[in-house]
């Protein structure tokens, strides 16, 4: 071939080439398209409530789903956000928590599963999830329109939750200025635009309360943060109108004190409560008023609910209201549980509570700590080469109850139960949270009495099959009852040496011999073994402290002293102290307490 017909046959070859790629110009781009929605041609916009949110890093279409960096979502609604390994990450906001699962379409809210219109993913060590989870965990309404890049999301009742709190109707107020929280009287409204200040105003009538937040420095405790308004109060006072009453033993959830005083506003008194709180380095400050018309017993109740109502988004958990937490323990321990677990799931006296743990790090017991208002009980599970295998009793009848998981012994420390000279337990422990949940009992029985614990292990098989067996021939519960307190007085032989504490029931079965208490926890674990209600109460007497045991029989409850039978001079069979008049034997004690046991 001659070098005249080499140049002609090279430029036909790039002819044909020039023409091929404008031939499949328009093909790439519609496959762009096609790929990544118009991302490649427009900014994708979310919208919260007619509010931009703002993302250095953009929002992307992947298979016509809107998904959106986790990290930065996170601070735009200001939700908690942790990720704990390369697989799984977190965010928290009001009692909701939200955890994710790279390359995973299922999502958990609250622990309960959901599906994703996608699989989480990872791009530039950066989570993005669909952006329609974040519409259904938080119940927002949302639309996407692809023609015009846009996502909108349109929060429920201009921002207010409903909730039943303390007996009556209140309504919780988001101040996401603050990041805070707090549940006011149905009837309140906002009173200014300028403030976070809510209550109403009338002609007569006027009660409010307004939030404030300051970031204080590194060190600064409740009791400085408290000096600081103090003195704010006081340099603003010229009306000041007597003293200014302080407490710094409040009964809210979180740590707070408060400052009462009165303000005389020309012919007017108003009455101004403060209540302060201080949560990681940043002091909250509710500052109530209500004048002379207003009832002041009406005004403190509702003072001090909205005070316990006090919550920082992304710092505190609302016990009253549903709520589920995996804490950071809980992924770097491998937690996995063998069954589903979710906030106010249904269970009926009990919930199973199984699993493992992957990395283990020492941990050989649980602490599960069940409440329910101000009741409480407090159990250990085992955890034996890393596997863990219990129920969770739910013993204050029906309705929720708060569930804390948390380790005893992470630093090599094991349980000890101990109890001081006036007989109520003392645990000594490292406490480190695992988890947090609620659980719905649909039981209305009261099981509280019936329960194992640590000190009456009513559930061991040795306890309950010598129960049952020492007992199956009585046809009564007080027979029953009478039967085993009469093995225990021929079989068991009594400690006199009044030591503190040191066998729990079992241990007293199998060496045959405790101290009166000790005795007492046997009892009471038999009893408890066979469905009879029984506890240890204890009270002061003319010479010292006495503990007994008292069961719920007939509808009544009844005293079984069966320490003092040890020491009675009485005749064969010794029957003296058992089935006493609840009523009477009090007479003989004070400061009469059941213990929580």
């Amino acid at each position: 071939m001659s070098a005249i017909q080499r140049i002609q046959t090279v430029k036909k070859a790039l002819c044909a080439l020039l023409i091929s790629v404008i031939a499949l110009a328009p093909l790439t781009e519609a496959a762009g398209s096609l790929s990544f929605g118009n991302s490649a041609i427009r900014e994708i916009s979310i919208y919260l409530n007619e509010r931009k949110l703002e993302f250095k890093t953009m929002p992307v279409v992947r298979g016509g789903i809107v998904y959106v960096p986790l990290i930065e979502l996170a601070s735009e609604l200001r939700l908690y956000y942790q990720r704990h390994d390369e697989q799984d990450a977190v965010l928290y906001k009001n009692n909701l928590f939200i955890k994710i699962v790279k390359d995973s379409e299922t999502a958990y809210i609250n622990g309960a599963p959901i599906s994703l219109q996608g699989a989480v993913f990872e791009e530039d060590n950066r989570l993005y999830l669909p952006v329609s989870l974040i519409a259904a965990a938080l119940d927002f309404q949302d639309s996407w329109d692809p023609a015009t890049g846009t996502y909108t999301l349109v929060s429920g009742e201009a921002g207010y939750k409903f909730t039943f709190f303390k007996d009556s109707f209140y309504k919780k107020i988001f101040v996401d200025a603050h990041g805070v929280n707090i549940s006011v009287p149905l009837h309140w409204e906002r009173l200014t635009s300028e403030r976070q200040s809510f209550g109403f105003i009338d002609s007569y009538e006027q009660f409010s309360v307004e939030i404030m937040a300051e970031r204080q420095g590194a060190g600064t405790t409740l009791e400085d943060w408290q000096e600081t308004v103090l003195d704010d109060v006081k340099k603003a006072g010229s009306g000041l109108a007597g003293t200014i009453g302080i407490d710094t033993m409040t009964t809210t959830r979180i740590d707070s004190h408060s400052l009462e005083y009165d303000v005389r506003q020309g012919p007017e008194i108003i009455h101004n409560v403060n209540y302060v709180f201080l949560q990681e380095n940043i002091g909250y400050n509710l500052h109530f008023a209500y004048n002379d018309y207003i009832d002041p017993v009406y005004a403190k109740s509702i003072i001090r609910n909205v005070a316990e109502s006090f919550q920082v988004d992304m710092l505190t958990i609302r016990e009253s209201e549903e709520h589920y937490v995996e804490y950071r323990n809980f992924f770097e321990f491998g937690v996995t549980l063998d069954h589903e677990l979710f906030s106010n799931q249904l269970a009926f006296n009990s919930q199973r509570f199984e699993g493992t743990l992957l990395n283990p790090d020492g941990v050989e017991q649980f602490l599960i700590t069940v409440s329910k208002g101000t009741d409480k009980l407090e159990f250990v599970v085992p955890v034996q080469g890393g596997k863990f295998s219990t129920r969770i009793y739910l013993p204050f009848g029906l309705g929720k109850h708060n569930v804390l998981i948390e380790t005893l012994d992470k630093n090599g420390f094991i349980f000890d139960a101990k109890r001081d000279l006036n007989f109520e337990p003392r645990i000594n422990y490292h406490r480190n949270n695992v988890m947090q949940f609620s659980l719905i009992n649909t039981s209305s029985d009261k099981i509280r009495y019936l329960v194992p614990t640590v000190r009456i292990p009513a559930d061991h098989e040795q306890i309950s099959s010598v129960s049952n067996l020492l007992s199956y021939k009585e046809v009564t519960q007080y027979g029953k009852a009478r039967a085993l307190y009469l093995w225990i007085l021929e079989n068991i032989e009594l400690d006199d040496s009044r030591e503190p504490f040191k066998r729990n029931a079992l241990e007293v079965f199998d060496k045959e011999i405790g101290t009166e208490e000790e005795i007492g926890l046997l009892y009471a674990s038999f009893l408890r073994a066979i469905g009879i209600p029984a506890r240890m109460t204890t009270g002061e007497g003319i010479a010292h402290q006495h503990i007994w045991v008292e069961v719920f029989i007939n509808g009544e409850w009844r005293v079984m002293d069966i320490g003092h039978e040890y020491t009675a001079n009485t005749s064969n069979p010794p029957l003296k102290y058992f089935w006493l008049d609840r009523a009477a034997f009090y007479e003989n004690y004070e400061n009469i307490t059941s213990l929580n046991e």
